[in-house]
């Protein structure tokens, strides 16, 4: 998708995303809360689990 206008509407109405990454080349995926403000996206993690 290469629609800047359709990513931002995208972002600024999904209240959760999935991020995908390796460890010990393992794939594993992580749906997580997020909040997208002004061109930027914050993610938070709690102190507990899986480190991303």
């Amino acid at each position: 998708m290469s629609d800047l206008s359709r990513i931002n509407d995208i972002l600024s109405f999904s209240p959760f995303c999935h991020v995908a990454l390796c460890d010990n080349n393992e794939p594993y995926c992580v749906p997580m809360c997020f909040a997208y403000h002004e061109g930027r996206i914050y993610l938070h993690s709690a102190d507990e689990g899986k480190k991303i």
